[in-house]
């Protein structure tokens, strides 16, 4: 049985039940335990009651781990989720003599193939960590890390305890969202790991952890109904700054990273995603009085000045029924001025005569 970690709160409900949902269509048997850091996501998951969700609240954790609560007046609400991280790796592994690996998951990944080629690299070794495999033009962004703390596998032994000591001792002491020129957030300290531990392995597999920042540089394809990525299978994609924005309209984060979609990564990847967000909210209705229909994420223009400057500067995924298709308003309007523009100044001349 694999065994799965990962924490979200309320805001990434949908997200954290989607990975849930993919983990139960291509891996069996597993546990996906999750620090729940707030009270609605517990309830939520408590009243699901499936028996390989395991919720678990997050005063369970800080009173496993009391230097947690010690700094936890120090952090922004971001910067203590990074630093949970570690000390949320450790409690799981001491749940059970019998858990042999233990692999923190991003809540917004979601599977495409059975992860078990990850397992196949780790082997017998102790950890395993994934490079972001930035192309060149984003390289500048490798100060920030070269792994994503997005897949994090832990091997049941004195090797990899000793790895996340260290790493939650370093992140109680500096764990913050900016860099400081040798440190960023939880994340940059595994650019220490392969070289102070014995037995940390670096993934080699083009298909997990594609996200906004490594897709553009990749082929992807489809043939008989599987993806492959460099004709390599496509094991799971990380939905990194994925928000909604309004009904059907979605922000991929791709823009920031200079990453125009291709149709495959639309229908193939964004279009299940989509599809997943929105059966997992029709089906936990049931369960909450709470509104979860917008827990696709924050919408993060809101907070950034006028919502339609916003949409027409920008590329956006719009999603009706079975079809999902990339919009970029600003295109739009330019074309629309194109066709008006002629007809408009006609009209003013036949005016004027």
């Amino acid at each position: 049985m694999q065994i799965y970690c990962t924490y979200f709160d309320s805001n990434f409900l949908s997200r954290g039940l989607a990975l849930y949902a993919s983990l139960q269509r291509h891996t069996q048997p597993f546990q996906l335990w999750v620090l729940c850091m707030d009270d609605e996501v517990y309830a939520l998951l408590h009243r699901i009651n499936a028996t390989n969700l395991i919720p678990v609240k997050l005063p369970q954790l800080e009173a496993f781990d009391c230097k947690l609560c010690e700094i936890r007046s120090s952090r922004t609400q971001i910067e203590y989720y990074f630093t949970c991280t570690a000390s949320w790796m450790i409690y799981v592994l001491k749940q059970s003599n019998v858990f042999e690996i233990v692999t923190y998951l991003d809540a917004d990944l979601y599977f495409f193939a059975n992860p078990q080629p990850l397992f196949d690299e780790l082997g017998h070794n102790s950890a395993l960590i994934i490079e972001h495999r930035f192309p060149k033009h984003l390289q500048h962004l490798e100060i920030y890390g070269l792994y994503n703390v997005g897949w994090i596998s832990i091997r049941n032994n004195q090797f990899g305890h000793n790895i996340l000591q260290w790493w939650r001792d370093r992140c109680l002491e500096w764990c913050y969202d900016g860099f400081d020129g040798e440190r960023f957030a939880d994340q940059k300290y595994l650019d220490a790991w392969p070289d102070l531990f014995e037995g940390v392995v670096v993934s080699r597999c083009k298909g997990a952890n594609l996200a906004p920042w490594n897709i553009g540089q990749y082929d992807l394809e489809e043939k008989d109904g599987i993806l492959t990525v460099d004709q390599e299978l496509v094991l799971f994609y990380h939905f990194h700054h994925f928000n909604y924005i309004a009904p059907m309209i979605y922000c991929t984060g791709l823009e920031s990273y200079k990453t125009v979609a291709s149709q495959i990564l639309l229908r193939k990847i964004y279009g299940p995603y989509l599809r997943e967000l929105k059966t997992v909210v029709r089906r936990t209705r049931q369960f909450t009085s709470q509104p979860i229909g917008k827990t696709v994420g924050k919408n993060r223009f809101a907070q950034q000045g006028n919502l339609f400057d916003q949409l027409r500067s920008s590329r956006f995924v719009v999603t009706i029924g079975p079809i999902t298709t990339e919009v970029y308003p600003g295109s739009l309007k330019n074309t629309c001025l194109t066709v008006v523009r002629p007809v408009w100044h006609t009209l003013r001349m036949l005016q004027r005569r």
